[in-house]
């Protein structure tokens, strides 16, 4: 017969080790440790975008006062341009930093640095003695005449036609391509305009032709722009264009461009490239489809490109920029 047995209730508990109270502090200890790292991670990540917002500020402000310094807006190099690189540094840094300075230098005389610090109060790592953390980031931008380019409306004109026509004073004009332009750049013989007065210009691979200044270009005459159709040039209605500006002409046909020089080695004519002018295009009429505007500028037989020439920049990379000449175009870009 198996015997029951009864295990007394007042049998003393087992005895704590000695050990235990030094793996609760240890335990403290890595939390501590752990609550640390996490935190440190939070605030890093925080930094990082801080980071990013001041860099955004910093090329706003370089960019804005590269266009500025370009269109003489401002006097550049100018201790006055702080306060206007601050308010475009802080109009593009979001909530995410609490305070923002800049400074402004100029490391050449076409190029404008900005440089945005940002602080903001640490979440976590301030338990451990660090309150803030601090970014400083810089954006450089440059200014310049365009260079080199593909010219969009795929026309050149005289020099002497974009004087007439009031520079780049933004003055409305109505400018004709026939012998009958009014600019008065005209040969007191033969009336023709003077040199060689406008060419469609080409290169065979689409409308328009990658132009550079002090280059040459070939070019035609006729009614209707070279390797274009009208749904290529009507978009640019509304647009300012480039528009490559000549200051001579040669020819192998004397005859028929008065105002060129002669010369075997050309085309039908040739035009060297002085500068770009910023064109804002309201209407054109080149004969057939190829008209557009309310009313069209011109009509009958009569070829012509109403609008202005105006101050402009442009931050597309489209166009190369240098330091020739300029007549009211220019081309700003960052370039750190």
């Amino acid at each position: 017969m198996q015997r029951l047995t009864r295990r007394s209730r007042c049998a003393p508990l087992p005895l704590a080790r000695p050990d235990d109270g030094a793996v609760a502090v240890i335990v403290s200890l890595l939390l501590v440790v752990l609550i640390g790292f996490v935190g440190l991670g939070v605030d890093v990540t925080a930094a990082y975008a801080k980071t990013q917002e001041a860099q955004n500020g910093a090329d706003a402000a370089a960019l804005g006062l590269a266009q500025a310094c370009a269109t003489d807006e401002l006097t550049c190099p100018g201790a006055s341009n702080q306060p206007m690189a601050h308010d475009l540094a802080t109009a593009n840094v979001r909530h995410q930093v609490d305070t923002v300075t800049t400074a402004v230098d100029y490391p050449a005389a076409t190029q404008v640095r900005a440089t945005v610090s940002a602080e903001s109060e640490n979440a976590f790592v301030r338990l451990f003695g660090v309150d803030s953390f601090t970014v400083r980031e810089t954006a450089t931008a440059v200014w310049g005449a365009p260079t080199r380019g593909v010219s969009g409306l795929p026309l050149t004109f005289s020099l002497c036609q974009f004087d007439k026509q009031g520079g780049s004073s933004g003055t409305a004009a109505t400018v004709y391509l026939t012998k009958s332009s009014d600019a008065e750049c005209v040969l007191p013989t033969s009336g023709n305009t003077m040199p060689g007065g406008f060419g469609y210009i080409g290169d065979g691979g689409g409308c328009g032709a990658e132009v550079s200044v002090d280059g040459w270009v070939e070019a035609t005459t006729g009614n209707t722009p070279k390797d274009c159709s009208a749904s290529d040039l009507t978009p640019l209605v509304g647009e300012v264009v480039l528009l490559p500006i000549f200051d001579a002409c040669v020819t192998k046909n004397p005859k028929n461009a008065p105002g060129c020089t002669a010369s075997s080695t050309t085309g039908d004519r040739a035009y060297r490239i002085h500068a770009f002018a910023a064109f804002e295009l309201h209407g054109f009429n080149f004969g057939g489809s190829f008209k557009t505007g309310s009313p069209v500028p011109c009509g009958g037989s009569d070829r012509c490109i109403r609008g202005r020439f105006v101050e402009w920049v442009s931050l597309a990379d489209a166009f190369e920029y240098g330091t020739g000449p300029n007549l009211g175009a220019s081309v700003v870009t960052l370039v750190d």
